[in-house]
């Protein structure tokens, strides 16, 4: 996917782009980029030397497409025209769609920034309101799963950053859960239990801030094993103890 792609996408910087490209008299070489015609009309309208919109290519193809258009043979045309794009996109990307370029400096494209483009970011401000906004949410900003969303979050990049969010939040669950196992096999020993389960699903609450979920499961836990503690003890243990 070439950056000429990626600006289709948007409806309003293509007509910002073809606005530019009409003034600079190459919108041709844009048009034919995205022309799906067959192989004769892709021809007649950006190849043929008798076209008001030939396109700049090199001579070999387009020498190729003539000698199969005076035979008829569109068929055989098919991986040419596919190289003419190719070489059109070439082009494009060098000079004035590379970084920096020309379109970038035209006031078509300064007046869709304007109006539509991306707002200017300060990475330090976007990374220190993430980081807030994580707190506020429960998780911890130093977590290696959340390093990728801080970086999208400081590009700029909201959308991404949700996405990534979802991904991070579910990985930090399964990684809470996988260590409150570990844990409950630990406090089972420590506390004597024949039956771990309970325990361990007690943790798993714990371990995502459901104290009210785990506490049924620790009364459940403290009657079926004629526990002398109460729940909310053998709660405070664990959270003493730091297995959970």
């Amino acid at each position: 996917m070439s950056v000429l792609d990626d600006i289709k996408k948007d409806p309003k910087q293509m007509a910002a782009l073809l606005g530019f490209a009409r003034r600079l008299h190459i919108q041709e070489s844009i048009l034919f980029y995205f022309d799906k015609g067959n192989e004769q009309a892709l021809y007649s309208k950006y190849i043929s030397e008798s076209s008001a919109s030939q396109v700049n290519i090199p001579s070999k193809v387009l020498t190729a497409c003539s000698a199969l258009a005076k035979t008829g043979d569109w068929g055989k045309m098919k991986p040419l025209l596919a190289l003419a794009k190719a070489e059109v996109l070439k082009m494009l990307l060098a000079e004035p769609l590379k970084t920096g370029g020309t379109f970038y400096k035209s006031p078509e494209y300064k007046t869709w920034q304007t109006t539509n483009g991306p707002k200017v970011v300060d990475p330090k401000a976007a990374r220190e309101s993430a980081i807030k906004a994580l707190k506020l949410l429960g998780f911890d900003p130093e977590a290696p799963q959340l390093k990728k969303y801080l970086e999208l979050k400081t590009a700029g990049k909201d959308g991404e950053a949700a996405k990534e969010l979802t991904s991070a939040d579910a990985a930090i669950t399964k990684a809470k859960k996988l260590k409150a196992a570990a844990n409950g096999k630990k406090a089972a020993k420590i506390l004597g239990i024949k039956d771990e389960k309970l325990l361990i699903k007690a943790l798993e609450f714990m371990a995502v801030g459901n104290k009210a979920e785990a506490m049924k499961q620790l009364e459940a836990l403290a009657k079926l094993e004629k526990m002398k503690e109460k729940a909310e003890m053998i709660y405070t243990s664990l959270v003493k103890s730091g297995l959970a």
